[in-house]
């Protein structure tokens, strides 16, 4: 008898589940995107190599600069909460894991009761009884058939991906501001020299135009542009000397550190930078940058949300066993006629929900579609923002070079001034103007510098630090 009911109550169950709609989840489409990224690298002025280290500011072979980042990572509060984060995500796994085990558990229950003179219980209606239940042993398992404890899992690792690249993205927007601030703060100490090395040779000038005008070898409106010049240097001088106490302030506070700190930074602008380019650069931005890293494991969490929401129309099956001692009476508790056991499945059925599952699924599914949508925006931004980033760093390398060739004529006239006076065939005058030139041409060198240097650490970011993907 109980064998011919199974197959009607199998049939009964399956009838019982609420229909599922015909609409399926999407693939990810990460090959057609791959697809539309090869066409606009296809120009992308690239040469093969490797992807940048971890530690990519090492590369400008600054242990003062690799100091100040590596001291900066250590104290940050914003990545230490991103490590919480990332733990947190880590635990998730483990939690969404204990789904498909064994939960082996204990109870204890004593309570004092009235039972109805007219209940259940004939020898004890109408009386009052201590009840006690003792179950050494509960247990429940739970059939994972329609995959919704595995779709929870991919969702709760892809949760890990993303804290793992977002810890990743937080780390490399703060040595990049860092290592920035760090090059800024360099290039206007080699300005302020320079600018203050002007300042000292305009005041010399002036005196020396002022001694000829009072011998009629110099007008008065000399005078005067000699004074307009010098004041104009001394403006400059004050406005980069503010910059460089500002920067020191601003190293100190990313370094998580005080203000003394930041006066005792001395920072230097790289002879050297090294950065080895991939050839095949947009394809391989896909593990080697955060944003895309986290774009990604994004689409992975939707999609198997997704399948979770499909695996709520199907019934929800527990295996459950108790075993133990209850009873009225506490003094007969363990007795063997009090023993009891059980086993047997428990089984949910989604049959009448009012849409609540469909709703839930296309909302889901929109949640998919919208994932998906941010990746494909994610890798094109980044394609862009590489490209333009490079073409960047490469014309403030050309406009390095510019002015190189102009200061070093800059100090060649500098060297024919001083030769010409020390032989008698030029005054004074000719030699501190060549100067003041030569002055302000380092200046300008110095900017340039700057520049490359920050672009250089833009576009190194902008390839993703050399971070890596790791599956947890």
């Amino acid at each position: 008898m109980r064998a011919a009911l199974l197959p009607v109550a199998l049939g009964l169950l399956l009838m019982g589940c609420a229909a599922l709609p015909p609409a399926q989840p999407h693939a990810p489409a990460r090959g057609r995107i791959l697809g539309d990224l090869a066409d606009i690298g296809a120009h992308a002025p690239v040469r093969m190599g490797t992807w940048p280290h971890t530690a990519w500011w090492t590369a400008a072979h600054l242990p003062a600069l690799d100091r100040l980042v590596t001291t900066a990572l250590k104290n940050n509060p914003g990545l230490a909460a991103a490590s919480a984060r990332l733990a947190a995500a880590q635990a998730d796994i483990a939690a969404a894991q204990a789904g498909e085990r064994l939960h082996v558990g204990a109870q204890a229950l004593m309570m004092q009761a009235y039972f109805s003179r007219q209940g259940l219980h004939t020898s004890a209606n109408g009386t009052h009884v201590l009840y006690t239940e003792i179950d050494p042993l509960m247990a429940s398992y739970h059939l994972a058939l329609w995959g919704r404890t595995q779709a929870r899992i991919r969702a709760a690792v892809g949760a890990t991906l993303v804290e793992r690249a977002d810890r990743a993205q937080a780390r490399l927007l703060l040595s990049t501001r860092i290592a920035s601030q760090y090059f800024a703060l360099a290039g206007d100490i080699m300005r302020m020299r320079q600018v203050a090395r002007a300042e000292r040779l305009q005041t010399a000038l002036l005196r020396l135009t002022e001694k000829q005008r009072q011998c009629g070898l110099a007008s008065a409106q000399a005078v005067d542009r000699v004074q307009r010049a010098r004041a104009e240097t001394a403006a400059a001088l004050d406005t980069i000397t503010a910059d460089v106490h500002i920067e020191h302030h601003v190293l100190a506070a990313l370094a998580g550190r005080g203000s003394v700190f930041g006066r005792r930074i001395a920072a230097t602008l790289p002879s050297r930078m090294e950065l080895v380019i991939p050839r095949d650069l947009p394809l391989a931005l896909i593990t080697h940058r955060p944003d895309i890293t986290a774009a990604a494991a994004a689409v992975t969490i939707a999609a198997a949300r997704v399948g979770a929401a499909r695996a709520a129309f199907y019934p929800d099956i527990n295996i459950a066993l108790l075993a133990g001692w209850n009873s009225i009476h506490i003094a007969d508790l363990f007795s063997p006629g009090n023993l009891a056991h059980a086993i047997g499945p428990v089984i949910t059925l989604p049959i009448f929900e009012g849409g609540l599952l469909r709703a839930h699924l296309r909302a889901e599914d929109a949640l998919y579609r919208a994932a998906q949508a941010h990746y494909r925006h994610t890798l094109l931004t980044a394609v862009r923002q590489i490209t333009n980033r490079l073409t960047r760093w490469r014309a403030t390398s050309q406009r390095l070079r510019h002015q190189r060739r102009s200061t070093e004529a800059a100090e060649h006239l500098a060297q024919i001034a001083e030769t010409a006076y020390q032989a008698g065939l030029t005054g004074r005058l000719a030699v501190i103007r060549a100067r003041i030139s030569l002055a302000r041409s380092r200046a300008r060198l110095a900017a340039r510098k700057t520049r490359n240097a920050q672009a250089w650490v833009y576009f190194t970011s902008a390839l993703g630090g050399g971070y890596h993907e790791d599956s947890p």
